[in-house]
């Protein structure tokens, strides 16, 4: 089984507009992971929000990472 932290480190924290386009990137490849950015998080802590259900199945969680990993990659924030 793969996990986010098996692949790479993710480093968006800090970056509103790096956390925005990763949302963007990841809607166009068909997941919907949206952002979190002031006022609704703290200053310097924006997030992304991901939801898991039991409606998902592992094929769905390794889609869902793959396209984590090459919409980071792309924005150099996964190493």
């Amino acid at each position: 089984q793969k996990t986010l932290f098996q692949r790479g480190d993710l480093k968006i924290e800090g970056n509103d507009s790096i956390t925005r386009l990763f949302s963007d990137r990841l809607f166009e490849k068909g997941f919907f992971v949206p952002y979190l950015i002031p006022p609704f998080v703290p200053q310097g802590k924006p997030r992304l929000r991901a939801i898991v259900t039991a409606l998902h199945t592992k094929d769905d969680l390794n889609r869902a990472l793959d396209g984590l990993e090459a919409v980071g990659k792309e924005l150099g924030v996964i190493t």
